[in-house]
């Protein structure tokens, strides 16, 4: 009866993705960018588009292409864009609730701050389907940071 190891598998994979998302996390705050940008790039290094582009054996051998792996995987990636997406809300009403609005339901300034929010969300949710998460998240990072001034280079 052969012994099944997917648990340790998936184990030594989310290990991996961890420590390097960290390391790259950390990169990127002593170059004065956000730690979700590099753990972003992680994702994108270690994925098929570049690992498995220049490396396929290893990551086959690293990410084995089994359909329970691959669930899982996809299973703690949705986890992780709704902690991403569930953080953003929280800022988002943390920033609207600094005026409170007394005239109206909603003053020409702050549905402009929603806008500025919501309108390059929905442009990330269509790239998605074309770029995938991981490119499009990092657009979407690289367009609020340069709108912003929060970019180091």
């Amino acid at each position: 009866m052969p012994t099944d190891h997917t648990t340790a598998i998936f184990a030594a994979e989310l290990i991996l993705l961890l420590f390097f998302g960290r390391m790259l996390g950390e990169v990127m705050v002593r170059v004065g960018q956000p730690a979700i940008f590099g753990q972003l790039l992680a994702g994108v290094l270690l994925g098929p588009s570049i690992f498995g582009a220049f490396l396929p054996d290893l990551r086959q051998l690293i990410f084995p292409g089994t359909p329970a792996l691959k669930a899982m995987i996809d299973a703690i990636s949705q986890i992780g864009v709704l902690l991403l997406l569930s953080s953003g809300y929280v800022a988002l009403t943390t920033v609207l609730q600094w005026r409170k609005l007394t005239a109206s339901f909603v003053g020409r300034e702050a549905f402009s701050g929603v806008l500025a929010v919501a309108w390059p969300t929905l442009v990330y949710v269509g790239l998605i389907a074309f770029v995938g998460i991981y490119a499009a998240s990092v657009l979407l990072i690289a367009y609020f940071m340069r709108r912003h001034g929060k970019y180091g280079w």
